[in-house]
């Protein structure tokens, strides 16, 4: 009776091992599952980072060259400039210079200012008229 009763006591241990083993089974899949798809996320994720930080420097390049379009560097102009175009509503130096620095380069590389006379823009054919006193750059 006994070993009857280690038998069966062999029995239950035995069935009590394979539902632990079974349910550690279940458990190592899940978690292999989770890693997996944590380590799926994480390649998600520096991708995204890498796109991102792609953005950024793409941004920063088009923010450079519109600086590069928008920003103007004069050479003093003061000598009257011949074959310009007159701006009628622009009525002192400051917004002279900045007409022309808006317009493309090829539209408007000159801007000279007199009181008297106004604002004239656009790609001179001579700068070398003595008439007026200008105020004015050539874009370097």
């Amino acid at each position: 009776e006994q070993a009857n009763e280690v038998a069966h006591k062999n029995l239950d241990l035995q069935r009590q091992l394979d539902v632990m083993t079974k349910k550690s089974e279940k458990e190592k899949k899940q978690a292999d599952e989770m890693f997996q798809k944590n380590t799926d996320m994480q390649t998600q994720l520096d991708a995204m980072a890498q796109t991102a930080e792609n953005e950024k420097r793409r941004a920063n390049d088009l923010a450079r060259e519109y600086d590069e379009l928008t920003s103007c560097t004069w050479q003093d102009q003061t000598t009257q400039c011949l074959g310009l175009f007159l701006l009628g509503t622009v009525k002192d130096a400051d917004a002279c210079k900045g007409a022309c620095c808006k317009m493309d380069r090829d539209q408007c590389s000159t801007w000279q200012y007199d009181k008297n006379l106004g604002c004239f823009v656009g790609n001179p054919n001579s700068c070398d008229g003595d008439y007026g006193h200008w105020t004015g750059g050539q874009r370097l």
